[in-house]
């Protein structure tokens, strides 16, 4: 098991803290509090678990419907985010655009599932991105951990915030059990510069 994969990050992937929601009847069923259990992880950590580490603008989001009568790996309510890349930090082959596919979406037929920490994006938005590769797309790293969105001003030097709402992120304590992070219960909302992160991340990159 990936230590930064989706299916470490999420507590028991297979009966995954899910909200599902019909378009008719607006029926709601939580399966577990509104919370998906992470282990935190440092931009370090991100880096030397992605595939790609980019800056990129969001071109499209899509709901992909793969629900089958032949239950699969691939099997569900999936949401594809194509991005734009801007700017490579870490990563090989890199090409002009790449698509994330997203646990959660929205069925043809209106049902709707929802994964609480799962990132959303909007369409033109600038992001930094810490990518592993999934089974049919990129999956941001830790969920909402691996999403920085950029902010910009004509005024000011441009800023980046990490979100983890949705998110009960754990970390060790000194004898090294896991336990709830403080910090990231204090302060859900991360920001810091773009510059900063960049500086950050060019550092964690191995060098041959």
């Amino acid at each position: 098991m990936k230590l930064f994969g989706l299916a470490a990050s999420v507590k028991n992937a297979a009966a995954a803290a899910v909200v599902v929601t019909t378009g008719l009847a607006g029926l709601c069923i939580s399966t577990a509090a509104h919370a998906t259990t992470v282990l935190k992880v440092s931009v370090a950590d991100m880096v030397a678990g992605s595939a790609l580490v980019i800056r990129a603008r969001v071109l499209s989001i899509t709901n992909v419907d793969e629900r089958t009568s032949t239950k699969g790996a691939r099997d569900g309510l999936f949401t594809d985010v194509e991005v734009s890349i801007l700017e490579t930090y870490a990563g090989k082959s890199v090409p002009t655009r790449c698509t994330l596919r997203l646990m959660g979406g929205v069925g043809r037929d209106g049902i709707a599932l929802t994964v609480p920490g799962m990132p959303r994006f909007s369409v033109n938005e600038e992001v930094v991105l810490f990518l592993e590769q999934g089974l049919s797309g990129y999956v941001p790293i830790g969920l909402q951990q691996g999403v920085w969105r950029v902010y910009r001003t004509p005024v000011t030097p441009a800023l980046v915030e990490q979100n983890t709402a949705g998110l009960l992120v754990m970390g060790r304590n000194q004898a090294g059990g896991i336990v709830p992070d403080a910090e990231s219960h204090a302060r859900p909302r991360a920001q810091r510069l773009l510059s900063d992160l960049v500086a950050e991340i060019h550092a964690s990159v191995p060098t041959k």
